[in-house]
């Protein structure tokens, strides 16, 4: 079954070379029900790539708007909810 991951940014944490880098929210909903987990930039364009297995044009897009706007939502995601756990996705109540 395929979600949809809604990505925001969150604000800025200290990076591993001391500098500021953006944290981001990540939320994945898939069958009504709500997975959390935020990642710094780089594990969240590892994680988009490598979990979530968008193509390069849909990581992309999605990247600009996070950068552009400070929030995306990506469709058609497919992580079966039975996956979340080894991913570090927690569950979270759904609104």
């Amino acid at each position: 079954m395929s979600g949809f991951l809604h990505i925001f940014r969150i604000g800025a944490e200290h990076a591993p070379d001391g500098n500021r880098g953006n944290a981001y929210q990540v939320t994945l909903n898939v069958a009504g029900s709500n997975f959390l987990r935020v990642f710094d930039e780089e594990k969240l364009l590892e994680f988009l790539a490598t979990k979530a297995v968008l193509d390069s044009q849909t990581l992309q897009r999605a990247m600009a708007e996070l950068h552009a706007a400070g929030h995306t939502t990506v469709g058609n995601v497919g992580i079966d909810e039975y996956e979340t756990s080894s991913l570090g996705l927690e569950q979270v109540p759904a609104d």
